[in-house]
């Protein structure tokens, strides 16, 4: 988001404008993952769907085996964690 501020007479105003598209932030100082179709103005995180490969608000890799496999160990670990 920009932010602009100015005077007349003796009342401030405060004009808040959105990003482009592709930027995201204060400022819109801030670029969206090139991974992700666009994203959230705000925030950053991908509201409009991924490239083919990718999914999610933070863009994860759904083709990565070894994300997998890290899930499916902390999966085990939380259920172990609560049976005990």
């Amino acid at each position: 988001m920009h932010f602009l501020m100015y005077k007349k007479a003796d009342i401030f105003f405060i004009i808040c404008l959105a990003c482009h598209d592709g930027y995201f932030g204060f400022n819109c100082i801030h670029q969206c993952n090139k991974k992700c179709k666009g994203c959230d103005r705000v925030d950053g995180l991908c509201n409009t769907g991924c490239l083919q490969g990718w999914a999610g608000h933070t863009v994860k890799n759904v083709n990565n085996a070894s994300s997998y496999f890290v899930s499916a160990l902390l999966l085990v670990h939380e259920v172990f964690r609560t049976m005990s």
